[in-house]
């Protein structure tokens, strides 16, 4: 998205052509209406500013059977010029288009195309169509109006407006005599005004004509205050934004000011004290985005061509795994499912297809699960496509269930939480852009740690994987698809300590707005769990914890120093040894196994306990759920006499004892045998890495030496120029120093016959001015008679012989002669005018 400052009027979108061929900027504002809205849209027009430089379109929903008197209508109400829209038009500022009935309205660069309406039912002119054009098209400088109307037309238009960068307004409901296309556009949250139509003119007057409104300096005292209110934001809602670029983070809280009238970014954070839902709507700014269905079609064509590897491996019952991170409202999740149809045909009933859609702004979760989208949405889709994958409710068109079923839509931070493992396909287009340089290279390390060997990953067409070149093979470089190499790393330590299990939240605030969700099932299952359930501990491959449900204190310790959330590091060591056993042959056996009761002393008390570890296969990654169950202690060594035939229980136990020690010392010597064999790959690996730094700093010295001898070679070229520069301003003064000395007129033409110098008694015979510099000695007036004077000029450029003659003007007469101006090889490439009075005759 672009840079600049929010809504310049003069430096931002190109309209009509001036007379030197350039183009004039103004802003262009988007006015949607309906039912009721001839009304508001008089309202509206009667106090637009006369001169704001900015060019409005109307798109009003018309019967598309009959004539529409709209121009004629609104003329009667403004000063303004008021046009209907032909097909090639370009927006102008302080014009009203009005967009005839029976079309829909493109935008592209400032011209406006007209389009057979795309859906046969739904309105028409469409204002979701025509704002989403306006967004892609003007970016910051669209603004989108929503005025009186039944329906929600309009409401995925502000919200890409918004995204862009561009200002949104709605008429309140008091004034509308229709509020549904109004209250649905607020209900997007992507309404930046309310008000009544009349006072909307001098609103947009004062946005564009008050920068001192939205701007936002970013000296260096001010990153202070923005890292202020990022970490504000971070507290309260729980979304770091510290790692955004600042460009995007600053034009979005210029946004916020502008709407809040604030001047300043001090008297923003003061407003965001006094009004902490303002941190809200200034998340939901840098979060919005808007996405569409098979966004750039040639991406989605190399997408298909890879297809067929992903399920070359694959037996019939496997998975395909896809994860989609920032899905926003699903169309790239819904669209990777339909081409996977696609591509598969029948053969997608042998697998089960798992896409993973996710992101951290729960409203457009809500709207990516509903899967239901307007018209504008599906410009892009073809006919058959749409019949086939969807179905149509009342103006909007719902993806069909069985595409529903293959996407799982949840809430995840990329950045924070544990990504998703194991995955075939990942999809992550245009979020990278929003990231600076650390934050990029952070989740391409996730991507290639979450990815299945030579498996693909696709960015966005600006997107890169920056310094991971040796850890994915580009696919194709244009729209930026990827295989991964190598063997999967786990991301660096610092990076996992980043990640928080889920459902934690260190402020609460995320458990306080979850609770209001909680079912009755969820409240009894919860009473179920707590009053059977023993002490357990979730845990993955390497023991880590995620999470833990009853008292574990009895069973965990936490160790001096810096914690580790490892359970074999936690557990008391008196179960250590039998937890690390079991566990192993749990993970080996891929099978639920309990230990022996062993015994231990807490708080003056003894305990016996049997651990007992349990696989779980899901979708995320492989877990085990650790359980300490408590059990009988041992009986006592002195035994009651058994039967004949019957052994003793106490015998038995030690038997199993014996057994369970002989496994887990095997474990153990299995254990040391594999970790000395990593230890040694590991050293080897360092060696190799070192003698790799070592070569590198070697280039280093010599790339620094060829730099330092490049850097001598240009500061003498710099001075050589530098004198070069100093001789010919020397020169260039000694010849026009000669040319104001002669006292008879001189002119230089070059070879096309173009005046190059002349002095000024020149002027005694040719109208000669200033701005005649490079214009052609023939079309400058003579005021002499100088007969065929182009044919002659030609002569002596051509064959570098002189022409000399006699000139008589205004009872002087002067020896002319056209000389061959020469070059350093003596070949003619102009020729040099001289007119020398002659003294008058003695009597």
């Amino acid at each position: 998205m672009p840079d600049d400052n929010l809504l310049e009027p003069a430096d931002e979108v190109e309209a009509a052509p001036s007379r030197r061929g350039r183009r004039r900027k103004v802003t262009v504002v988007g006015i949607a209406a309906s039912a009721g809205g001839l009304e508001a849209l008089g309202h509206l027009v009667t106090n637009l500013p006369a001169d704001s430089q900015m060019a409005y379109v109307v798109v009003q929903h018309m019967a598309p059977q009959h004539p529409s008197m709209l121009t004629q209508l609104l003329a009667r109400q403004t000063d303004l010029k008021v046009v209907e829209i032909t097909d090639g038009l370009r927006v102008e500022p302080n014009v009203i288009h009005i967009t005839p009935p029976n079309n829909d309205l493109d935008i592209e660069d400032g011209v406006l195309r007209l389009r057979e309406p795309h859906a046969a039912i739904g309105p028409k002119p469409s204002a979701d169509y025509f704002f989403a054009s306006l967004a892609e098209d003007q970016g910051e400088n669209a603004v989108g109006i929503i005025l009186s109307g039944t329906g929600s037309d309009g409401a995925h238009g502000v919200r890409a407006i918004k995204a862009g960068g561009g200002i949104t307004m709605a008429q309140d409901e008091e004034s509308a005599r229709y509020s549904g296309m109004p209250r649905a556009a607020v209900e997007t949250g992507c309404v930046d005004f309310v008000m009544a139509p009349d006072g909307m003119g001098d609103e947009l007057q004062e946005l564009l004509t008050n920068p001192k409104r939205a701007n936002l300096a970013v000296e260096e005292e001010n990153s202070d205050l923005v890292q202020r209110l990022l970490l504000m934001v971070k507290n309260r809602l729980g979304v770091d934004f510290t790692g955004y670029k600042k460009t995007t983070i600053t034009r979005r809280i210029r946004r916020r000011m502008a709407a809040c009238r604030c001047e300043s970014l001090a008297d923003y954070l003061g407003y965001v004290t006094e009004m902490p839902q303002e941190l809200e709507a200034l998340r939901n700014d840098i979060l919005i985005s808007v996405t569409s269905f098979f966004r750039d079609d040639d991406a989605y064509e190399a997408l298909a061509r890879i297809i067929p590897d992903l399920v070359r491996d694959k037996k019939p019952g496997d998975t395909i795994r896809v994860w989609v991170p920032a899905c926003a409202s699903g169309e790239e999740a819904y669209s990777i499912a339909i081409l996977l149809s696609e591509t598969l045909g029948e053969r997608l009933g042998n697998y089960q297809v798992q896409v993973f859609a996710t992101d951290i702004d729960a409203d457009a979760l809500a709207r990516a699960r509903k899967a239901l989208y307007p018209d504008a949405a599906l410009k892009t889709m073809s006919r058959d496509m749409l019949s086939r994958y969807f179905l149509a409710r009342g103006g909007y068109y719902q993806v069909v269930k069985s595409v529903r079923d293959m996407i799982v839509f949840a809430k995840h931070d990329l950045i924070q939480d544990p990504p998703f493992l194991r995955i075939d396909l990942i999809s992550c287009r245009n979020l990278l852009i929003y990231f600076n340089a650390a934050l990029q290279q952070k989740v391409i390390n996730i991507f290639h740690y979450a990815l299945n060997p030579g498996k693909y990953l696709l960015l966005g067409k600006s997107e890169t994987i920056g310094t991971a070149t040796s850890r994915f093979h580009t696919v194709d470089k244009k729209w930026k698809l990827f295989r991964r190499l190598g063997d999967a790393r786990p991301p660096a330590r610092e990076q996992m300590a980043t990640f928080q299990p889920r459902g934690s939240d260190t402020n609460g605030a995320r458990s306080r707005r979850e609770s209001k969700e909680v079912s009755l099932n969820d409240v009894a299952m919860a009473a179920l769990i707590a009053a059977y359930a023993p002490p357990t501990a979730l845990v993955d491959r390497d023991g880590r914890i995620l999470h833990v449900h009853g008292e574990m204190q009895t069973y965990l310790q936490i160790g001096q120093g810096t914690p580790d959330l490892n359970i074999f590091t936690m557990v008391r060591r008196e179960l250590r040894a039998e937890l690390r056993s079991v566990f192993v042959r749990s993970q080996q056996k891929r099978a639920e196994l309990v230990g022996p009761a062993a015994s231990f002393y807490h708080d003056n008390q003894e305990r016996t306990v049997r651990v007992s570890v349990r696989p779980l296969a899901l979708s995320t990654d492989e877990l085990f759920m650790v359980s300490f169950e408590p059990a009988l202690p041992p009986a006592g060594l002195t035994a009651e006499p058994r039967p004949d035939g019957e052994e003793d229980p106490r015998l038995q136990e030690l038997e199993q004892e014996l057994v369970a020690t002989r496994e887990n010392l095997q474990t153990v010597v299995e254990e040391l045998e594999t970790a000395n064999e990593e230890l040694q790959s590991l050293n080897e690996e360092l060696q190799a890495s070192n003698e790799e730094l070592q070569s590198s700093n070697e280039e280093l010295e010599t790339s620094n030496e060829e730099l330092q001898s490049t850097n001598e070679e240009l500061t003498t070229v710099n001075e050589e120029l530098q004198i070069k520069s100093s001789e010919l301003a020397g020169v260039n003064a000694d010849l026009e120093n000669i040319l104001r000395s002669i006292g008879f007129p001189v002119i230089a033409i070059d070879r096309g016959l173009r005046v190059t110098r002349y002095n000024q008694p020149a002027r005694k015979l040719f109208e000669l001015q200033a701005t005649d510099i490079g214009q052609t000695i023939t079309a400058i007036t003579c005021r002499a008679e100088l007969p065929a004077l182009r044919d002659r000029l030609h002569a002596v450029v051509e064959t570098g012989v002189a022409d000399r003659f006699l000139l008589s003007h205004d009872g002087l007469v002067y020896h002319g002669a056209f000389l061959p101006y020469r070059d350093d090889l003596g070949n003619p490439t102009g020729a040099v005018l001289t007119f020398v009075e002659t003294p008058p005759q003695e009597a």
